[in-house]
């Protein structure tokens, strides 16, 4: 199958799991440095980026439990420091034939912006 079964060859179809990779690389692409950062509970991943000299947030819930129906997210709340002003979450598209990922604009304070998160990746820049 054509790049592992990313691409349907014969209709040209992107399978979701590629169309997250691009969306992936399309952030972090030429990043300058990338750190662990403290987002509150256990099972909370977050990552700051440098991107041309502007800091990217990559984060998503890993509960520490096997979560055996997807259809049933398990959620927890994480804490961003993006600092104040106007930041967009937008969510990783992964989800059947989603062509473009859902984006929302936030308003930030000092302490950034607190979020509920489940296991998909989420991504948060400054700017909305």
């Amino acid at each position: 199958a054509g790049w592992g079964g990313m691409i349907d060859l014969a209709t040209g179809a992107i399978h979701p799991n590629l169309r997250a990779m691009q969306q992936l690389i399309g952030h972090v692409d030429g990043y300058s440095s990338v750190e662990r950062l403290s987002g509150g509970g256990e099972g909370i991943r977050l990552y700051e980026f440098v991107v041309d000299g502007e800091p990217l947030w990559i984060t998503w819930y890993d509960p520490p439990f096997l979560v055996l129906h997807p259809d049933e997210p398990v959620e927890a709340m994480v804490t961003v420091p993006t600092g104040s002003g106007a930041v967009t979450v937008e969510a990783m598209s992964a989800l059947g034939d989603q062509t473009e990922p859902g984006a929302e604009a936030l308003e930030a304070t000092a302490a950034g912006i607190t979020i509920q998160v489940a296991q998909t990746p989420v991504f948060i820049y400054r700017g909305g």
